[in-house]
């Protein structure tokens, strides 16, 4: 680079460099130096100076300053990678890169921030990367061209000295050279210091013949050409003036005197072609050349040609506008300016209102005294102040309409009287009307809102309320003055307050979108509790609502009806201890547990030897008082936190943690030896035994369904023992290989069709029609014999047989509705589906193509799926089941009342039957007058639950007529069970089926009258 294109201060500080880095006592003395050179005299932001390490392709910084850290407080950058970034960049390419803002450096858009500037120069030495010079601002396009050569120009020089430094040679020599440089650059610098160099106006020097003999760093700048180009260039090659041309002479130049300069205006031409205005003073030097001083007054044209055109945009806005802009003099009285156009806003004509005495006449009766107001507000308004008024004035039509006006006043005399008005006039009747029909919408809507059933109440952002509907007062018994300064906490149950808490926050940091929170209980004035559904919405941002709104609705009867369901559900009913579905759900809790917090697990499985025989002997009440007993002594041996479950007719299990086998043992014991005497029931004295099996997590199990099974294998084996009880052993698997041989003879029973179906009538009972029937599978097996469906599925379910065996039934099943169509007997079969069936991925598409296949009506197939098997995924589940439903199958949900029960689920599910499991008809059985009533309860009350949401209700199990008659005066529509018929093969229930209906005459049921 050469030293000629750079500012002669650049090149002063060039020298004082050269002079600060020769005094440098080692390397890292002149890389400081250096730095704080640059970073002074450019003024960047920061100046960071990186060395090459080719052994590691590394760029090292060595020296940084930044603006706001003292030299002492100064510190090094990370390592850049060579490629990596900007400086990465520079340094491979061994190019400068100067960036003005991302908008220029896409490549590098992740290292810059916006509108940030960067220079970035490399130290090369015979193509040889030394290091790279880096400089950022935050200022946009802050480094210019000659800002680059000038670093450019320290890289070239230090790039030697570095290299010196590097290799410890010749640094003498540098230093030699640096202080010729030095001295030969200040004579330069004597020369342009106070004659050029520091004007912020091109300067130019030339002889009386036009030609340029030295020019300034901003006339290169300002016209494009270098400085060499200019010197060779003469006046005229720039000055395109056509009028005064200081190129044209002779005469001009002669007429120029020391000491006192001409001033001429003209026009310059850049090298691009593009022209600008300059005024320039024109002076003769003491060696007879000419200089001449140029000002660029392209802004202050521009600033003039922008006031001509800023007059002539507002002329157009005043005659434009759909607003009346007026001038009115206080002196003459007098509209000045736009009273015509306010003639012509009404409709009158253009010389009608002269001043605000003519508008008099024109305004509304009961706004008269706005005029009047307005005058007063006048003259009393400071300078700033904006005068607003608003009035009914008659058109020329006849017609009232409200016009607003704004008006200020700009000029006042000494004393500060108003002498100018400046105003606009508006047509504001369309919004009066709006605001009308606003407010009658309001108080539309607050009626609305007072007389509805839910409860409303507006927070703000405090959780403070600020406003609650009269239903609040109605669902919870609290005023508006109870709440006053009361939040929503102070309402809600204290072991709800953590959800409603989360729901709060997420609705705060979610604005606009609604939380929906299922239930909560609410404390009324009286202090009883409701049970609640509530959803809330963040409207803080909405400036007519400017609140959180909460509508909540009480769910109580709702709440009370779920509770009772899960109940009946998950207790039994006879012992009021959880049943084996709650066991089992407990179990398999504290197996996840497990994971978190590892612990042992006993599982004590104790089983009632004689229970049968005293509901024979002694009839069924005396065997509910031993369960009872029996139930009370395990009870009352086990701690607080223990488990005892009734987990079948004579069964009860206990589940211990964190006890040792001996631990378990001493308990079993105790428990046992409660029962070496008579025991009193009643008036009855009774020997009573009791055996225990004891199975534990892990060494027995990894599952809550294979714990239960290794404790009922135990409790089997005990019969075969001397004692009572026993834990688990290996050796019990027998029971196991014979579940291992079942497995892969039932895969054989698929594929060679020894399965079978057995039908069942699904009956009116009403009428005694048969609507349909249930296909139920049956497997002979040419040792064991019948084996029951629930160990087929079991089996199957756990080892991903289910799919195929579901296959089978479903095919099966078309195949049999094909057949009996053959026969004229449309009858719709009904199929059992696992979850497993539900959630596999193209069962829909299996059963289409099963229908397909035998060309069957899909409306003659019904599924059903038990809740708990919906449940399992309930999105997929939602849309598995519709697609089925869309082609017409029916839809059943099976087993109802021992899974969820939940009439949330209930409503999301498409399905069209509730079958009621047939445990509560079952349960009209016990001795217990509470237990009965408890089951016809809840029959009850799924029945209307079904009846409620428009669904067929079905109670399976009937056995007896007393029970078809509960369920006909509690409107059930359908019935099943062994009272109509057992389940029979196709060809033992085809003639039913013909026949058509079941006989309610022979079971002498009498049809239910109107009353019941």
């Amino acid at each position: 680079m050469e030293f000629e294109s750079i500012k002669a201060n650049h090149l002063t500080s060039i020298q004082q460099l050269a002079v600060s880095i020769a005094k440098a006592d080692d390397l890292q003395g002149m890389l400081d130096r250096i730095v704080e050179h640059i970073f002074s005299q450019l003024e960047s932001f920061d100046c960071a100076l990186f060395l090459y390490e080719a052994s590691h392709q590394d760029l090292i910084c060595y020296s940084y300053r930044k603006q706001g850290i003292s030299e002492k407080e100064s510190f090094k950058l990370k390592p850049v990678k060579l490629g990596s970034g900007i400086i990465g960049y520079t340094a491979k390419n061994r190019q400068t890169m100067r960036v003005d803002d991302t908008d220029q450096s896409k490549v590098f858009v992740q290292d810059l921030q916006k509108n940030y500037s960067e220079l970035c120069v490399p130290i090369v030495l015979n193509d040889e990367l030394i290091g790279v010079i880096d400089m950022e601002h935050p200022d946009k396009a802050f480094f210019t061209k000659q800002d680059a050569r000038y670093v450019e120009t320290i890289a070239s020089m230090v790039a030697y000295l570095i290299k010196q430094y590097q290799s410890s040679e010749k640094l003498n020599l540098t230093i030699e050279k640096l202080k010729f440089d030095e001295k030969k650059l200040r004579d330069k610098e004597i020369f342009y210091r106070n004659l050029m160099e520091q004007a912020s106006d091109s300067i130019f020097i030339h002889d009386q013949a036009g030609r340029f003999l030295d020019v300034n760093q901003q006339a290169v700048l300002s016209l494009g050409y270098s400085r060499e180009q200019l010197l060779q260039m003469r006046v005229k090659d720039i000055d395109i003036n056509s009028g005064q041309n200081i190129t044209s002479g002779t005469e001009f130049y002669k007429s120029l005197r020391p000491g006192e300069p001409i001033i001429v205006e003209c026009k310059h031409q850049r090298k691009d072609g593009s022209v600008f205005p300059v005024e320039v003073k024109v002076g003769l030097l003491s060696d007879d050349n000419i200089i001449a001083v140029a000002r660029d007054v392209s802004k202050r044209q521009k600033v003039m040609d922008e006031l001509d055109t800023s007059k002539r945009f507002m002329q157009d806005i005043i005659n434009t506008s759909p607003d009346v802009i007026y001038v009115f003099d206080f002196e003459k009285g007098l509209i000045i300016d736009g009273a015509d156009r306010f003639a012509r806003y009404l409709g009158y004509g253009g010389d009608e209102f002269e001043s605000w005495d003519s508008v008099l006449k024109i305004i509304h009766p009961d706004d008269s005294d706005i005029l009047k107001e307005r005058g007063a507000k006048i003259m009393n308004s400071n300078s700033d102040e904006v005068i607003k008024s608003e009035g009914r004035f008659k058109n020329a039509k006849g017609e009232w309409v409200w016009l607003k006006n704004h008006c200020k006043i700009v000029k006042r005399t000494s004393q500060g009287e108003p002498l100018i008005e400046v105003g606009t006039i508006s047509d504001i009747t369309h919004r009066k009307v709006m605001e009308r029909e606003l407010i009658n919408k309001e108080e539309y809507y607050r009626a609305l809102v007072e007389n509805a059933f839910d409860g409303i109440v507006l927070y703000d952002e405090k959780g403070r309320v600020q406003f609650l509907s009269k239903s609040v007062e109605k669902l919870l018994g609290y005023k508006a003055e109870d709440v006053t300064n009361k939040t929503g906490i102070d309402f809600i149950f204290p072991s709800d307050l953590e959800l409603v808490r989360k729901a709060w926050h997420w609705a705060m940091a979610h604005p606009n979108q609604i939380y929906r929170i299922p239930d909560y209980r609410l404390v009324k004035k009286d202090g009883g509790l409701i049970w609640v559904e509530n959803t809330l919405i963040n409207l803080l941002d909405d400036p007519v609502v400017s609140g959180i709104i909460s509508n909540f609705r009480d769910i109580s009867h709702k709440k009370s009806a779920e509770q009772s369901i899960y109940k009946i559900s998950n207790y039994d009913a006879l012992t009021e201890l959880p049943n084996r579905h709650f066991l089992r759900q407990q179990i398999e809790r504290q197996i996840k547990r497990y994971q978190k917090e590892p612990q042992s697990i006993s599982l004590v499985y104790f089983d009632i030897v004689q229970l049968n025989g005293i509901n024979n002997a002694m009839g069924h009440w005396v065997g509910d008082q031993v369960l009872h007993y029996v139930a009370r002594v395990i009870r009352e041996n086990l701690d607080e936190f223990d488990l005892i479950a009734r987990s079948g007719n004579d069964e009860f299990a206990v589940v211990l943690t964190e006890q040792e086998p001996f631990e378990v043992s001493q308990l079993v014991e105790r428990i046992l030896s409660s029962f070496e005497n008579i025991i009193r029931i009643g008036e009855l004295d009774l020997k009573v035994s009791i055996r225990a099996g004891i199975a534990r997590f892990p060494e027995d199990a990894d599952s809550a369904e294979d714990l239960l099974s290794r404790a009922e294998i135990a409790v089997g084996r005990v019969k075969n023992l001397s004692t009572q009880y026993t834990f688990f052993q290996p050796q019990d698997s027998e029971s196991i290989s014979y579940r291992i041989n079942l497995e892969r003879e039932l895969v054989q029973a698929i594929d060679d069709q020894s399965l079978e179906l057995f039908y069942q009538p699904k009956v009116c009972l009403r009428t005694g029609v048969i609507e349909s029937v249930e296909a139920l599978l049956r497997w002979n097996h040419p040792e064991s014999g019948y084996i029951s469906p629930q160990t087929i599925v079991n089996i199957a379910e756990a080892n991903s047989l289910i799919y195929k065996l579901t296959s089978w039934v479903v095919d099966n099943a078309i195949k049999q509705i094909k057949d009996w169509s053959e026969k004229g007997l449309n009858t719709r079969i009904a199929v059992n589906l696992s979850a497993r069936d539900i959630q596999r991925a193209g069962f829909e598409a299996d059963i289409r193509q099963s229908l397909e296949k035998y060309q069957v009506d899909s409306t003659l197939l019904d599924i059903e799926i038990t809740e708990s098997a919906a449940m399992a995924d309930m999105e997929h589940s939602v849309q598995t089941l519709r697609q089925l439903s869309d082609l017409g199958i029916g839809i059943s949900l099976d087993d109802f009342g021992t899974g969820y029960s939940s009439i949330s689920y209930l409503a999301s599910l498409p399905v069209d039957l509730v079958k009621i499991d047939q445990t509560f008809i079952q349960g009209l059985k016990q001795a217990s007058e509470q237990a009965v009533k408890d089951n016809q309860l809840i029959i009850k009350n799924i029945i209307r639950l079904a009846e409620s949401f428009k669904l067929v209700s079905l109670v399976e199990g009937i056995e007896t007529v007393e029970q078809c008659r509960l369920l006909q005066k509690y409107n059930c529509d359908l019935g099943q069970g062994f009272l109509f018929s057992r389940p029979k093969s196709a060809k033992d229930i085809e003639p039913l089926l013909r026949k058509g209906y079941i006989d309610m005459e022979m079971f002498k049921i009498a049809k239910p009258s109107v009353n019941d």
